[in-house]
């Protein structure tokens, strides 16, 4: 098939003389055939397959899981170059198949049968969460491919959902989780996407963040007490506490229970190390203070009430003078009389 010969027509006289024709050919018809058979972009989905026969002939796909072939493409245009584009694959499955098609003379021919194998999603196993505190969680993870990390996570009272993670092509995925709200269910799930672009996603996941009912404890409390002027006092005090919170301190002159007291300004900011100057003070006076702090979950704690002594007013030199003739020589009581 689709061979030309040559050929010459020849005769021969009754009184012995011969003739030659010229060369005259044919070729017979061709034999439709397959060729430059290729099979590329295989992704998890979907698959193309081209190839060329040498006749024009129709286009036709017969593929399946097994030799059974279950599903067929197929073009009634006659071409020599042909592609197929198969869609809606499984991904990592293994697929078997055979092109072909029909010539001019209605003859049906196909290629032996062929496997190819569709990409595979990355395999997503052993999700994990743990270390779970007030403020923050760890999730954690596995793939058998190389792939990226990703967590969404919705709180489930806001149903606000934000994702975090890293670009980084990894097997051992670790996510931590910051900023998130005390004592609230998160929803979440985990994503891996690998370096041909294919994404596989967790099922669903809920934890619950701890929550703070512990107030802070206030310790190291100390007084550092200087005259200020002529008549008054500057007062340091400072203290501690547990956890970071913010201050306050409420004062009054004298033990008197019940008496009016006067607060300082809250802080604004969360620490563990507090000071507060007071320079309003008496010298010579006693005052009865106690200390406020409460954490950033709203855990309130009071102290003792605690004393200051301030330094007494310091004497001129005429006050030392009349005191030491008051007790030499007794007079000075008639001073100021």
């Amino acid at each position: 098939p689709g061979t030309t010969y040559h050929y010459q027509l020849r005769s021969k006289a009754l009184v012995g003389g011969t003739g030659r024709s010229r060369d005259f050919t044919f070729t017979t018809k061709a034999e439709a055939g397959i060729s430059d058979l290729e099979i590329k972009n295989i992704t998890i989905n979907s698959a193309e397959l081209t190839w060329k026969t040498s006749v024009p002939a129709s286009t036709r796909v017969e593929y399946g899981l097994t030799s059974q072939y279950t599903d067929t493409r197929s073009d009634d245009a006659f071409n020599t170059t042909h592609l197929v584009k198969l869609t809606k694959l499984n991904p990592g499955t293994l697929y078997r198949f055979r092109v072909g098609g029909i010539d001019s003379t209605k003859k049906e021919f196909f290629s032996p049968n062929l496997t190819f194998t569709t990409d595979a999603l990355p395999s997503l196993i052993d999700v994990k969460i743990d270390g779970v505190t007030e403020k923050s969680a760890n999730v954690s993870w596995t793939t058998d491919l190389v792939s990226d990390s990703t967590v969404y996570y919705t709180n489930t009272k806001t149903n606000q959902t934000n994702k975090f993670g890293g670009k980084e092509f990894v097997r051992n995925h670790e996510v931590k989780l910051d900023s998130l709200e005390e004592g609230i269910t998160y929803v979440l799930k985990v994503a891996s996407t690998d370096e041909k672009g294919n994404t596989v996603e967790s099922s669903e996941y809920t934890f619950t963040t701890s929550k703070d009912v512990q107030p802070p404890l206030i310790s190291n409390v100390k007084t550092q007490s200087a005259l200020f002027g002529k008549d008054r006092v500057q007062t340091i005090i400072s203290w501690t506490t547990s956890e970071p919170a913010t201050d306050q301190l409420f004062y009054q002159e004298g033990l008197v229970k019940g008496a009016p007291e006067t607060a300082t300004r809250r802080s604004d900011g969360y620490t563990t190390n507090h000071t507060v100057v007071l320079t309003k003070f008496k010298p010579g006076n006693i005052y009865k203070f106690r200390i406020e702090a409460l954490d950033p979950s709203g855990n309130a704690t009071k102290s003792q009430d605690f004393t200051i002594l301030t330094p007494q007013e310091e004497a001129t030199v005429f006050d030392l003078i009349i005191t030491n003739f008051k007790d030499v020589f007794k007079w000075t009581g008639q001073i100021n009389k």
